[in-house]
């Protein structure tokens, strides 16, 4: 594997199993510069000192072949997964930390599954037949020929492409005026003969208590751990964030944001946790 592939595979590896760049350089007893310039696709590493981050990372990176990268990909989750679980049951944990990892445990299978399905919804999305542009922080692709006309008003972004009307309130999508879905920003939005599809940058957690709220959570950032006591949920963040949910109040790092009930998403976007209301459809 050659550069920059090679820094971005480095780079992703690291991110899944929940290692910084300190983190990394530390226990490769390599310098931070050193795993910066090869993340960043500067430099070549000599092979011993890329054997060593393949041996904290638990990857081969000399095995690594062009039709193999879906395998690896699943290798590399089914590793993060099992370090996860193990991680947690050597905190020796009752029966409550007990239910929690098996809820973690789902979460990031749902995650895995997520990333999957969004990898491959968007390689059916050809490039030549789509003009992108974007809006508020949201994506929109749509088919090239078609005239455009955006307008932002103070609550709600219209986007105007040919005869097709999508218009964004409030994280809420329509279509001439008819309900799709919900978005956050990062998030992508298809138009295609009349209709659109939705590629989210987040991933989803449903709240383990029963009340069916549902988190939308940066595909960067994952559950460390789950913690359900007297019908309170605390998660844990990789972010050294937390978000706690008790009753339908929902706080984040202990500070109150508002309440959620069935159906609602609780949205972390830029650091910050908000409550959307989601529409019947």
């Amino acid at each position: 594997m050659k550069q920059p592939e090679l820094g971005r595979k480095v780079s992703e590896i690291r991110n899944l199993i929940g290692l910084t760049q300190d983190e990394l350089s530390k226990n490769c007893q390599l310098s931070l510069r050193t795993i910066q310039r090869i993340e960043s696709g500067i430099v070549n590493p000599r092979s011993y000192t890329l054997k060593i981050i393949g041996d904290k990372l638990d990857f081969n990176f000399y095995s690594v072949k062009r039709k193999s990268k879906r395998l690896s990909f699943l290798k590399d989750w089914r590793n993060f997964i099992i370090n996860r679980v193990i991680q947690f049951f050597n905190l020796k944990t009752s029966t409550m930390k007990k239910l929690s990892v098996l809820s973690v445990t789902s979460g990031l299978l749902g995650f895995c599954l997520f990333l999957l399905m969004t990898s491959s919804e968007a390689k059916g999305v050809k490039d030549e037949k789509f003009t992108k542009t974007k809006s508020r922080g949201i994506i929109y692709l749509f088919p090239r020929g078609l005239s455009i006309y955006i307008s932002n008003k103070k609550d709600t972004a219209d986007l105007k492409f040919g005869n097709d009307l999508i218009q964004e309130y409030k994280n809420a999508i329509f279509l001439n005026g008819i309900y799709e879905g919900t978005v956050t920003q990062g998030d992508t939005i298809i138009l295609d003969n009349g209709k659109i599809k939705f590629l989210s940058s987040n991933w989803s957690y449903i709240s383990s208590n029963g009340k069916g709220i549902t988190y939308q959570i940066p595909s960067n950032i994952f559950i460390k751990n789950v913690s359900i006591q007297n019908e309170i949920e605390k998660l844990f963040l990789s972010n050294d964030q937390n978000i706690f949910e008790d009753g339908n109040k929902i706080y984040l790092n202990g500070i109150y944001v508002g309440d959620a009930f069935s159906n609602d998403l609780v949205i972390l976007e830029n650091n910050k946790l908000k409550c959307v209301k989601r529409q019947k459809q």
